[in-house]
């Protein structure tokens, strides 16, 4: 972050964040700031003994300041002491005051992109910025300060380091090479300081070099323990004097401050903590894995990036990284890196029935010592295992005991328990293909189970999901499982395609397993289902032989012709399996284009 606007600060939007490169300690040399009243630096400081929450005004009264900020006229923005009078005195309470002069500022004053780029701000005193609309840090203090004063509120300058994504490195901040790179502001409220940080709330940086607003107050009163997370302050070259502005009971000493894990302003927010690595670099030999933990409101869904520092246009990668659910409280992600380099790792999470946006947890540098033989990516992904909701949905307990599962022939058979019937929709994805992989998952249900047959063309990672299809049509997923597979299935062959009957009917599936038919060749069919009660293929119609199973063989058509298989009750009848007739086996690339080709043409006919 240094002397830019936290990147960090918001959420982050549905899709792929903006890439924040990490760069080298900035050498900004920018005029130290001596705007403090001499009046106001003789009030001592001390530990915070109240929360934020317990000073902050009701949410009417938040609401209520807002809108009069809101409604602020041009002509009084001319000047300091018009445009404080304005925004304060329709209000009794000092902390009400000051939220209205920070509120007008993190929405009305912009970043200097410009001065950032050149390292030339330019003048920043009150009545400049004001008239700019546009500063760095030392103009948001200083103006936050003079607006302060106007109403008699004692209010100091700190100056600093700020740590965020842009400055993050493998070594610490030095007070003899390191340039202070921020400065902040505190303000005397209910008989103690209090932090305010304007220039991050107002917005940040983006990774186009355009300013984008936040208008937070994350950083407005903010409890010592989440602010001093970023900020460490350092004033006039005396550390022991600057640690009391820390304003903890234990101050942290500068190359403590530096070495911790940079934790997001979402993960304060949410409860998120960080139980394993608690240092911002980490080593790798071969593989580790990283525990956080959300003790409040439940972590739904992670999403990890990673990406080579120190390069030029590298490619962010989420496949190097495995995220797997702990209970309701925690998230086990597991590193492995293909090449010895230095990475820089991002982690985000979405929390469950808040919002549908993730928002930036942690950020590490990952060194790897040494690589694993034979590292296989990870399929994209969020949480493997179970969602949070999976009971809510009709599935039953025991599904969280095994997600992760090897396949040594290509093929494999899960067993999925659930406590009421319903319409299963799997997907499978390789790591090396964000598309699914075409028909090779084959459901077979009953009343309590469903069993669900992979099949893989490749050695590989594979991400097998199944989801609940519910009434309106719409699909939750509810269970997310990891297949190593060893040896791909070969001849790959796709199982036919199979309709939902399927698995209204229960059916079972013995023979032929395999989409693709010999043409002009007899096949032998075997299906069980308790629910059928007539079958056609073609033009013939077959009779149960045995209790629930048909087992008949037939001579099939020439070659590139579909054969739908179709069945139902003695009022009701529908498609409910379909193969295909060919000359020879292909190849399985050839295999999906014919389905697509295939899936295509019936979707053209409505069969």
């Amino acid at each position: 972050m240094g002397s830019s606007p936290s990147k960090g600060s918001g959420n982050r939007q549905t899709g792929p964040p903006g890439r924040e490169r990490s760069t080298i300690k900035s050498a900004f040399n920018y005029h130290r700031i001596t705007n403090n009243n001499e009046d106001d630096m003789l009030i001592p400081p001390g530990p915070n003994t109240r929360t934020k929450e317990d000073l902050l005004p009701s949410p009417d009264i938040l609401e209520l300041i807002d809108a009069h900020v809101s409604e602020t006229p041009a002509d009084v923005c001319d000047s300091v002491p018009s445009l404080t009078d304005f925004l304060t005195s329709d209000f009794d309470e000092r902390v009400e005051k000051v939220k209205a002069i920070h509120r007008w500022i993190t929405t009305n004053i912009r970043y200097d992109v410009q001065g950032f780029q050149t390292r030339e701000f330019g003048k920043s005193s009150p009545e400049d910025v004001l008239r700019k609309k546009c500063t760095g840090f030392h103009g948001y203090c200083n103006l936050f300060a003079a607006m302060c004063r106007c109403i008699g509120i004692p209010v100091r300058t700190i100056e600093g380091y700020g740590k965020d994504d842009s400055n993050i490195e493998e070594v610490a901040f030095d007070l003899q090479s390191s340039d202070i790179n921020h400065a902040w502001n505190v303000v005397h409220i209910g008989d103690e300081w209090r932090f305010v940080d304007c220039t991050w709330d107002a917005g940040y940086i983006d990774d186009t070099g355009k300013f984008q607003w936040l208008c937070n107050d994350f950083y407005f009163m903010t409890n010592p323990d989440f602010f001093g997370v970023k900020h460490f302050p350092y004033m006039n070259e005396e550390l022991e004097t600057s640690k009391q502005w820390q304003l903890v009971e234990e101050p942290l000493d500068l190359e403590t401050f530096s070495r911790r894990a940079i934790l997001h302003e979402y993960a304060m927010e949410n409860g998120i903590g960080l139980v394993t690595h608690g240092d911002t670099l980490i080593e790798v030999i071969s593989e580790t894995t990283v525990i956080i933990s959300g003790p409040g409101i439940p972590i739904e869904d992670v999403s990890c990036e990673m990406e080579e520092i120190y390069q030029f246009d590298n490619v962010i990668q989420d496949q190097y990284t495995m995220a797997e659910r702990m209970g309701h409280d925690g998230v086990k992600i597991k590193l492995r890196l293909p090449s010895i380099a230095t990475y820089i790792l991002r982690i985000y999470a979405k929390m469950f029935s808040k919002d549908n946006e993730f928002g930036k947890v942690a950020t590490y540098i990952v060194k790897c010592l040494q690589v694993s033989k034979d590292m296989e990516l990870f399929p994209s992904h969020g949480i493997w295992g179970p969602e949070l909701y999976y009971q809510d949905i009709g599935f039953e307990k025991a599904i969280v005991y095994q997600w992760w599962y090897e396949a040594s022939c290509g093929e494999i058979d899960l067993y999925v328990p659930v406590w009421q019937a319903m319409e299963i929709v799997p997907r499978l994805q390789s790591s090396e293909d964000v598309e699914e992989v075409v028909n090779s998952v084959l459901i077979q249900t009953d009343s309590r189970s469903i069993v669900a047959i992979a099949r893989m063309p490749k050695r590989g990672n594979y991400k097998l999901t199944i989801s609940k299809k519910m009434p309106d049509g719409s699909v939750i997923p509810a269970i997310h499982y990891l297949i190593t597979c060893k040896h791909g299935y070969v001849p790959f062959m796709p199982f036919p395609i199979a309709f939902p009957v399927v698995q209204q009917f229960m059916i079972t599936l013995v023979e032929p397993k395999k989409r693709f038919l010999p043409a002009r060749s007899y096949v032998r069919f075997r299906i069980i289902s308790p629910l059928l009660q007539s079958l056609r293929l073609g033009e013939q119609t077959f009779s149960k032989r045995i209790g629930d199973k048909w087992d008949f063989t037939i001579l099939t058509p020439g070659p590139d012709e579909d054969l739908m298989l179709y069945g139902g009750t003695a009022d009701f009848r529908t498609s409910i399996l379909c193969f295909r007739t060919v000359l020879f086996i292909p190849e399985p690339h050839v295999c999906e284009r014919l389905i697509r080709t295939s899936q295509s043409r019936r979707s053209l006919l409505n069969v």
